[in-house]
C-alpha cells in the first residue's frame, strides 16, 4: 500500500488584503462594529475558538490601517436555543447590521428565521448549504462545498489501491452531506462500498472499537471518515491499539489539530489521511507571526470573512442594503475570491489531502 504523502501543490496567488473595490478615501479612523454568535464553550468551542482568533487577526490588521473594528461576542453554549437568543441579542441590543457565525450546522439552522426576520448579514465560516437544514437569504457560506470533495477521495482511493471501502460518518447534517459524495468516490475509484455506519454524538471507545472489528470481519481495507471531535481522536487511537489494517481518509480538519495539540500521535506506519481545504501560505504564515502558532479550522475563512463584512460596511452606498452589496461584487482575500450562489455557498475551493506523519 502507497505511503506517499498525497499533497497537493498550492498554486501561489497574489493575496489582496481588502476587496478589490474598496475605496481608498475612506476616513483615517472608521469605526465598524460587528457581531459574533459563536459557540466558545460547548461541543463546538474549538472550532468558535478558531473562528474568534481569525476574527480578532483581521481586527488587529484594520487597526494597523486606522479601521477601528468592535466586535460584540456572544457565547451560545452550543445550544440552539441560545444560538436564536444571540442573534436577536445582536441585533435587537446592539444593533449590527452583520455577524459572523453561528458555529456549526444545526445552530444556523436553528436561527435561521431569526437572521431573516432582523435582516442580519450573517457570514458562517464553517458551513455550506449542503448541510444546514433550514436556511436564509441573509446568509453567506463560507467553506468549500462538501460535495468536492469526491475527486480527491477517488484519487486517493485509487493512490492506496483500494478495492473495498467503507463510509463512517457522524449521524448528523454534517455526516450526511459526505455520503453522496463518498459514494460517488468509491464508484469513481472502481473499488466496492460494504458499509456505511452514522455514529452518534455520544459515541464512546468501546463503540469504535465494536465498530472497527465490525470492518476487521468485512475486510475492509480503506475507510472514508468524518465526523465530530470525539469520534474523530477514538477512529484513530482504536484503529492504532487494535492494528487494524486499512487506509483512513479523515476529511475533517480537527485531527490537524488534535496531532499539534498531543490528542492523538500519528506516524506514517498509521496509515491516516488528511482532507482538508486548500490553504494560503500567505495566511499561515501571517498567522503564526501573530499568534506564535498555526491555525485551527476556519480561521483562514474568519479572517477574510471578517474583512469582507468590514469592508463592505465601509464601502457601500447609503441607499444600497449591505446584503445586496455583498452579493454584487466579488472580494479578494488571502482564500482567493469570495462570490456567492444561489444557494449562499461560496463559488469555487478547493479540498487536498495529505499523509499524517
Amino acid at each position: 500500500m502507497s505511503k506517499k504523502s498525497l499533497i497537493a501543490a498550492v498554486v501561489p496567488v497574489a493575496v489582496c488584503l481588502g476587496l478589490v473595490f474598496y475605496a481608498q478615501t475612506q476616513k483615517e479612523q472608521a469605526t465598524v462594529t460587528i457581531g459574533a454568535a459563536l459557540s466558545l464553550t460547548g461541543m463546538a468551542a474549538a472550532d468558535g475558538e478558531n473562528i474568534k482568533k481569525g476574527i480578532e487577526f483581521a481586527k488587529a490588521k484594520l487597526q494597523e490601517e486606522g479601521i477601528t473594528l468592535n466586535v460584540v461576542y456572544v457565547d451560545d453554549g452550543s445550544e440552539s436555543a441560545q444560538t436564536v437568543s444571540a442573534v436577536a441579542q445582536l441585533a435587537d441590543v446592539y444593533q449590527v447590521e452583520a455577524l459572523v457565525g453561528p458555529t456549526w450546522s444545526f445552530l444556523a439552522a436553528a436561527a435561521a428565521d431569526t437572521i431573516s426576520d432582523r435582516k442580519v448579514v450573517a457570514y458562517s465560516p464553517a458551513n455550506t448549504s449542503e448541510h444546514v437544514t433550514s436556511t436564509s437569504s441573509y446568509f453567506l457560506f463560507g467553506a468549500p462545498k462538501n460535495s468536492l470533495k469526491a475527486n480527491p477521495s477517488a484519487n486517493w482511493l485509487r493512490d492506496v489501491g483500494a478495492t473495498r471501502v467503507a463510509i463512517v460518518v457522524d449521524d448528523g447534517a454534517w455526516g450526511e452531506s459526505h455520503v453522496q459524495p463518498f459514494t460517488q468516490a468509491v464508484q469513481e475509484a472502481g473499488a466496492t462500498l460494504v458499509h456505511v455506519e452514522r455514529v452518534p454524538m455520544s459515541v464512546s471507545g468501546a463503540d469504535m472499537q465494536t465498530l472497527l472489528a465490525k470492518l476487521a470481519t468485512l475486510d475492509v481495507d480503506a475507510v472514508l471518515y468524518t465526523g465530530l471531535d470525539q469520534a474523530t481522536a477514538l477512529i484513530v487511537t482504536k484503529k492504532q491499539a487494535l492494528g487494524a489494517d486499512f487506509a483512513l481518509l479523515a476529511a475533517t480538519e480537527i485531527l490537524r489539530k488534535q496531532a499539534e495539540e498531543g490528542v492523538v500521535s500519528i506516524t506514517a506506519d498509521d496509515d491516516v489521511y488528511l482532507m482538508r481545504p486548500e490553504t494560503s501560505k500567505h495566511f499561515e504564515e501571517a498567522y503564526a507571526a501573530h499568534y506564535n502558532e498555526y491555525p485551527g479550522p476556519y480561521a483562514d475563512r474568519a479572517y477574510d470573512g471578517t474583512m469582507l463584512l468590514a469592508r463592505s460596511i465601509l464601502s457601500k452606498p447609503a441607499d444600497v442594503s449591505l446584503n445586496d452589496y455583498v452579493r454584487s461584487n466579488t472580494y479578494e482575500g488571502y482564500m482567493g475570491t469570495y462570490s456567492f450562489d444561489e444557494n449562499n455557498d461560496l463559488v469555487g475551493g478547493a479540498w487536498v489531502i495529505e499523509q499524517m506523519q
